[in-house]
């Protein structure tokens, strides 16, 4: 996307509401937590400023406590952001970073969150991208990262069982001499 289709991408966007999706996996209950939950609020609200958007163009919808891959029933925030898309209410969805919507999920919900905002004409904005999925190299760019960090969960938690298996069997052989 050239300079030139980004102001115009952005500038279409705003003439609309904007989500601000916020989702931290776990925040204790301390001063502190609550206090990363407010920074986190902040920060994207700041960014949004950033982009041309105002106070008043703002919704957000709110999963703290719950990881990105609790299931979609479990994460109110996110039905409430795709109930906005569905009813055309937002016109631009930020994130911190893609994984705040899906971590180590399926292909479908990928895809059906990438149509929703297709069908939609809803952009995606995050600190290093705007995506655009009407744009199909935008789609395939925001599905490859998604997918990319699916694979290394999967590849981390195949490690860990390895490991707890090759520990495991020399604490058996020790245990046997």
């Amino acid at each position: 996307m050239n300079r030139n289709d980004y102001i115009a991408t952005l500038a279409e966007a705003k003439n609309g509401k904007a989500a601000i999706y916020i989702r931290r996996a776990t925040v204790s209950q301390t001063r502190m937590g609550n206090d990363l939950r407010e920074l986190t609020t902040q920060i994207l609200i700041t960014f949004a400023h950033e982009h041309g958007f105002t106070d008043e163009q703002l919704v957000i919808f709110n999963d703290t406590g719950l990881p990105a891959s609790a299931p979609l029933e479990k994460r109110e925030g996110l039905q409430g952001l795709i109930r906005a898309i569905e009813h055309d209410e937002v016109k631009a969805v930020l994130i911190g970073s893609e994984y705040s919507l899906y971590r180590d999920a399926q292909l479908a919900d990928i895809l059906f969150f990438i149509l929703l905002c297709q069908r939609h004409h809803v952009v995606v904005i995050t600190p290093d991208m705007l995506y655009d999925f009407t744009n199909p190299v935008h789609a395939k760019l925001f599905q490859f990262r998604l997918e990319g960090v699916s694979f290394v969960i999967y590849a981390r938690k195949v490690h860990e069982r390895k490991v707890y298996a090759r520990n495991r069997s020399r604490q058996q052989k020790e245990e046997q001499k």
